[in-house]
């Protein structure tokens, strides 16, 4: 369904440009482009593009926000007047509205949805206190040193380029050895050298608050504002209108900070992209790596995306030539930058050679702990968060509501960890028998079995990535699962992961990259080879992947891995859109997507191929019930469904990135006609770019 265009008339009104633009924030209004509202004489000069206002819709009154004022309304309505101003401080700017457009229609999703990401909801009082504060003045900055950019490939020339205000795009793979922050000083020192402001995402409120205070040890007189969505309420909003007035000139936030109205960007920084908490988990589920790009696109500015492992995302911007070549360090410096790599498979052994615990690991940990703090990882958390029969290694389940049972502590009975249903008597579901096995062993627990071989020594447990640990006075060990690794002022002396290859041997299409992501963390956190570091990687590792982490360069698996990709169609070589709910609601989702692809094809068939001019209408889409990959849509293909227990189905559509934007807007197009009929198709969960 397209929104006709209307006739328009002039209002007359007193008022210059008397009708305002207004994108409503209200259930029912999220799939209309704007609403038309007549501006009152006494709110004529508070009414600015980008300010919030209230509105009435229906028998409500709602906030919205003011996108544009015209002298014009459509013909034949009588339009309501505005209620008031909520502030006239245009806090959505234009840039920032010109980017949540392009999400939402990147992700086949409201515009408010996306707005709302980018637009803290106001504190009066806080709003006051900014505007009362004097205009701040900053600190005269030179063009840096290149630091430890000269390591790196080219590393000096792009510090050269920011400085004469030149835009570089790429991507940079840390060393372990070094921090990001110190990679960071040089670089928003060389933009604020050409008179602009730098922009800075992190996974996490903890990140940000780390490398804030380390580059404010390296930026000296430099206001620093950290913005994140765990901050209270009138502290969040006090910094974002300082942003919006320019009272800061670099900004670190988590995810909702990559929409951050700071004006004047010269660089845009997208630190650990590959981080879970970098992807929004409600609508419009987007990446920050596209928010990012797609700022850096608008604002016409440069983009540096640090990481210390392999990035497929990286790579297709540089196969689409967008971006430039990965930035490195340079070979002869590799090896002494990185840890000692070991892994336990390639040891002779002691005892049985595949224990979960083998000799290695307490040979390892008895020779560091010399050094300084040694760290062990785990995939999990707890005690012993995964059971199974011991006879037909079936995951334990809980009879009342099919919830996975855990063992919470040292000799409690299993528990659900859904509804908390607890037994002392399991009988297994699909085979009778009565007796449990671990299947994986939590940190509790390896903390337990480590201490008793290394009594007198220290074990720390880090349960929560937000906890706050004192650096030990003695050598210790810590025990951590990967994003709740404690960060010491001194790294560790080695790190020992357990249990890697459980990772590998996931069904995510990501879990190579997520391994590599595990283990570049790991060793960001340990002492280089010359300073004695040592990391120990226990469990079954694929020799490609072994000598990859070895090499300590992901250039080669990348190039490869994406070439598979791209002949298997999948992301980031190709776009995929997942349709969730039950089959007769998808059915008719995908009937809707049908029509609004033949009335386009039909109104302008010169934009499409010949050989996808003809339509399948005469395959019914129950069809799909065999499964398979269907080509039902032009431009398009329809893989699925898969029937869940629960009686719902996912479906998949799946085109090309050349077609992307075209299949996305049919999708939009579906969800606007079917939300604004209310039929069972607006029931369907929609998700651009899901995880595969």
């Amino acid at each position: 369904m397209s929104f006709p265009v209307p006739e328009k008339a002039v209002l007359a009104s007193a008022v210059h440009l008397p009708v305002a633009h207004v994108l409503v924030d209200a259930p029912g209004a999220q799939w209309n482009p704007f609403y038309e509202y007549e501006i009152p004489q006494k709110l004529d000069r508070q009414v600015v593009v980008g300010c919030r206002v209230r509105v009435p819709f229906g028998a409500l009154r709602v906030e919205g926000f003011v996108i544009g004022r015209s002298s014009e309304a459509t013909q034949g309505r009588q339009l309501r007047m505005l209620d008031s101003v909520v502030s006239p401080l245009p806090v959505l700017s234009q840039p920032i509205f010109q980017l949540c457009q392009r999400i939402a229609r990147r992700q086949a999703a409201p515009v408010i949805d996306v707005i709302r990401l980018a637009v803290p909801t106001r504190h009066a009082r806080a709003e006051r206190e900014v505007s009362a504060l004097a205009a701040p003045v900053f600190p005269s900055s030179a063009s840096p040193d290149p630091g430890l950019w000269e390591l790196y490939e080219d590393g000096a020339q792009v510090i050269a380029d920011m400085s004469a205000g030149l835009r570089v795009r790429g991507g940079c793979i840390l060393a372990p050895a070094h921090s990001d922050s110190a990679m960071l000083a040089p670089a928003v020192q060389a933009v604020l050298a050409a008179g602009k402001s730098a922009l800075i995402v992190v996974p996490t409120p903890k990140a940000a608050d780390r490398l804030a205070a380390e580059l404010r040890a390296a930026l000296v007189g430099e206001p620093l504002g950290v913005f994140t969505a765990q901050l209270p309420h009138a502290q969040r909003y006090q910094m974002f209108v300082s942003i919006l007035e320019g009272r800061v000139r670099v900004v670190i936030g988590t995810r909702s900070a990559a929409y951050a109205p700071l004006p004047n960007v010269g660089l845009i920084v997208g630190i650990d992209v590959e981080h879970p908490a970098q992807r929004e988990r409600r609508s419009p589920y987007i990446d920050t790596m596209q928010v990012l790009r797609e700022r850096a696109d608008i604002d016409k500015t440069s983009l540096l995306v640090f990481s210390r492992s392999a990035s497929l995302d990286l790579a297709q911007l540089e196969h689409s030539q967008w971006a430039r070549p990965r930035i490195t360090i340079a070979s002869r410096y590799r090896r002494a930058l990185m840890p000692h790599i070991v892994f336990a498979q390639d040891v002779a052994y002691e005892g049985a050679p595949w224990a979960r615990l083998p000799d290695s690991v307490f040979s390892t940990i008895r020779s560091s702990l010399t050094l300084g703090n040694v760290l062990i990882t785990v995939p999990r958390s707890g005690y012993i968060p995964s059971i199974a029969c011991a006879r037909c290694g079936k995951r334990a389940q809980c009879p009342q509501c099919g919830g996975e049972l855990a063992i919470m502590e040292p000799d409690a009975p299993p528990i659900c960890e859904r509804c908390g249903w607890r037994t002392s008597r399991f009988v297994c579901a699909y085979c009778g028998f009565r007796k449990l096995r671990p299947i994986r062993i939590g940190s509790v627990r390896t903390a337990q079995e480590i201490g008793r071989a290394f009594s007198g020594v220290s074990i720390i447990t880090a349960r929560e990535e937000r906890e706050q640990i004192s650096t030990p006075r003695r050598h210790a060990i810590v025990v951590a699962t990967p994003g709740q690794i404690p960060i010491f002022e001194q790294p560790y002396a080695a790190a020992v992961i357990i249990d890697a290859g459980s990772v590998l041997h996931t069904s995510g299409l990501d879990a190579p990259l997520n391994f590599f992501h595990i283990w570049a963390k790991v060793a960001g956190s340990v002492l280089p080879r010359e300073a004695g570091g040592t990391v120990l990687i226990v469990g079954a590792i694929e020799d490609d992947i072994a000598a990859t982490v070895r090499e300590g360069s992901w250039l080669g698996w990348e190039q490869e891995a994406y070439r598979e990709r791209e002949a298997l169609a999948l992301p980031p070589t190709a776009a995929w859109i997942s349709l969730e709910g039950k089959w007769e609601d998808v059915r008719e989702f995908l009937a809707a997507m049908r029509g609004i692809a033949a009335r386009e094809m039909s109104a302008d068939p010169a934009e499409h191929s010949p050989q996808m001019a003809v339509m399948s209408d005469e395959t019914p889409l129950d069809a799909l019930l065999a499964g398979g990959v269907h080509q039902l849509l032009p431009h398009a293909a329809v893989l699925g469904p898969t029937r869940r227990p629960d009686g719902t189905t996912l479906t998949y559509v799946r085109c090309s990135e050349e077609n992307r934007p075209w299949c996305t807007r049919i999708v939009r197009l579906a969800r606007s006609e079917l939300a604004l009929k209310g039929t069972r198709g607006s029931r369907v969960t929609v998700t651009v770019d899901p995880q595969l």
